[in-house]
């Protein structure tokens, strides 16, 4: 599944530094595969093992949690585990603290295969009217460590 990125993606940096979370925020069906290609632009940088085999540098917690204001979102959740989807601005509130926490926000459209980076500028007109959100929630580290 080919997707389109409508914004730049950029390293996220790493959870012991201080960064290093996300929130990706479905809109349809799950997809790893989603997730999983945002990483794949986000890490580049590489490392040598032990045995002198290069490897991405980045790693995941699982479970992940990532925790801002009032909020904690543990690895896959719906949104309304944390708000009533039906308030859009409860919603942007929402999505705001985790953008004020230096959270990275990707929303994944399923149904148009779009992936959208999320910023103080695009955040309203994005999510609203949108429901059934899942929220998926990573941490990561450098891979070498683990």
């Amino acid at each position: 599944m080919d997707f389109q990125i409508e914004g730049d993606i950029e390293n996220f940096g790493y959870r012991r530094e201080g960064d290093g979370r996300v929130i990706y925020i479905y809109d349809g069906e799950m997809s790893l595969t989603a997730a999983s290609y945002i990483e794949e632009l986000a890490y580049t940088e590489t490392y040598e093992d032990e045995d002198g085999e290069e490897h991405i540098d980045m790693a995941q917690y699982d479970p992940s949690f990532v925790t801002f204001g009032k909020h904690e979102v543990t690895d896959v959740e719906p949104l309304a585990e944390h708000i009533d989807e039906d308030d859009d601005q409860a919603k942007i509130v929402f999505f705001q603290e985790a953008l004020d926490a230096n959270i990275y926000l990707f929303l994944i459209d399923i149904n148009k295969n779009i992936i959208y980076q999320l910023d103080e500028g695009n955040l309203e007109e994005l999510l609203d009217s949108r429901n059934d959100l899942t929220l998926f929630a990573r941490e990561y580290d450098h891979g070498y460590d683990y």
